[in-house]
């Protein structure tokens, strides 16, 4: 009896690691976004080279490199890189994707992504570096935001059948929100 309490007890690490976990949102937050309970999927992205992540405020002999998003320690990929697909399943089903990318050139990236917004933007004071909330025109009843910190670019897709424009656009902003202030 006492080597299978034991047992047991060893086990229970175990049991945790089997659920996907996303880096920048829980599943709770997500639920409240979309309004109930839902699935989590991760998809990690490989990593092709070896990186060296910096902290926030590491500082090198050019100053921190937070600062200097060309400094030779940014890399094309992050060890945490992935994307998380938050689903709620019917009725009143809806999404929430999130992609997190470290670049080289994050800014000129985060352009290339905003330009594709068209005339249908707003800018988000205060969320990361700089984000964008983009209205999906003709994609139905969603919207989606691509925003920067530092290095890491960041893209949030957001679709619920059931919330009107302004509660979407609300949803989506409330997001970008949370995973940029993880991601600094």
């Amino acid at each position: 009896m006492r080597r299978f309490v034991i047992f047991v007890l060893l086990s229970l690490p175990q049991l945790d690691r089997a659920e996907s976990r996303c880096s920048w949102m829980n599943a709770a937050t997500a639920g409240g976004l979309l309004g109930g309970m839902v699935e989590v999927k991760v998809q990690e992205f490989a990593v092709r080279e070896q990186v060296k992540i910096q902290n926030a405020n590491a500082v090198s002999s050019a100053g921190p490199m937070s600062a200097n998003p060309s400094g030779n320690a940014y890399a094309n990929a992050g060890a945490d890189d992935a994307a998380c697909v938050f689903s709620r399943p019917a009725p009143g089903s809806g999404q929430l994707r999130l992609q997190v990318r470290t670049m080289s050139e994050a800014a000129k990236a985060y352009m290339d992504h905003a330009n594709r917004c068209g005339g249908h933007r707003t800018p988000l004071q205060a969320v990361g570096n700089e984000a964008m909330l983009c209205d999906a025109v003709g994609r139905g009843n969603s919207v989606w935001v691509v925003g920067r910190v530092r290095d890491r670019l960041f893209m949030i897709d957001l679709a619920d059948r059931d919330a009107g424009s302004a509660a979407l656009r609300e949803k989506a902003k409330d997001a970008a929100e949370i995973v940029s202030g993880n991601l600094f």
